[in-house]
Parts: structure tokens; sequence; C-alpha cells
């Protein structure tokens, strides 16, 4: 892992596993620099990374902690990214708010990720969403 950086920009990566390789390399295209978050410490991405950051991706308090403690300006950290459409999305909600960067606020992700939060909000707003019905047993 590099540890002479310079004032590039960063995005901060959240997940380093197979799937996340083509975020990273496009990333590393542009000559961005990274901050890989997973808590896989032999992950494909982490030999990739500027920074790696072995944390699980559920603590979203920790994670920004740890960026915090990174010698890196917050102004040149312009984003993160992740593949993820499930409880990652809301530690990336969280981490943009944290960072002052665009992105979804972490309430509304949490309304989103909770199914039924999420049909109850539809139907209270006239949008149609199939009939929920309770396991049997």
């Amino acid at each position: 892992m590099k540890t002479k950086v310079q004032k590039k920009l960063f995005l901060i990566c959240l997940g380093g596993g197979k799937s996340q390789i083509p975020l990273i390399k496009a990333a590393k295209k542009k000559k961005i620099n990274l901050i890989i978050i997973d808590r896989n410490k032999y992950c494909p991405g982490k030999k990739l990374a500027e920074f790696f950051l072995n944390i699980s991706l559920d603590n979203s308090k920790k994670i920004i902690k740890e960026i915090q403690k990174l010698k890196i300006s917050p102004k040149l950290i312009i984003g993160v990214i992740n593949r993820s459409s499930g409880k990652a999305s809301l530690t990336m909600s969280k981490v943009q708010k944290r960072f002052k960067l665009s992105g979804s606020e972490p309430m509304m992700v949490e309304k989103i990720l909770n199914k039924n939060l999420f049909s109850k909000k539809c139907i209270e707003n006239n949008i149609l969403v199939p009939r929920i019905f309770d396991k049997i047993s």
C-alpha cells in the first residue's frame, strides 16, 4: 500500500471485493486516490488503495472516525462509491453527509431500506405497490 500522497482528489470506496474492482479501476484510470474500506483485510481492492481501512461497512461511526484520522483535507474528498443497494447505502449516505458531499439523506435511505415503511409511504402518497402478505407458518 502506498503512503506518499500528493494533493490529488480522493474517493471513499465502500467495499474492496471483486464486484467493486470495475469502480476502483475506473477511479485509478482518472488518477483519483482511493480510501478503500472493507471488513476483509485480504480483499482484492486493497492493493489498489492509497489507504485501506479494515472496518465493517455497518459501522459508519468508526469509518468516519478513521477517515478523519487520515491526514487528508476534507476538501480533497470528492465522493463515496459503493455497489450495494443494501445497508452499505445507509453508511454511504452518513459518510456523504459528514464530509458535506452530495448524496441522499440518511433518514430517507433508512425509509427506503425498510420495506414496510417504504410501502406505507408509497400507499400514503397514492403510489401503487404490490400487496404484502404475512409469511404463513
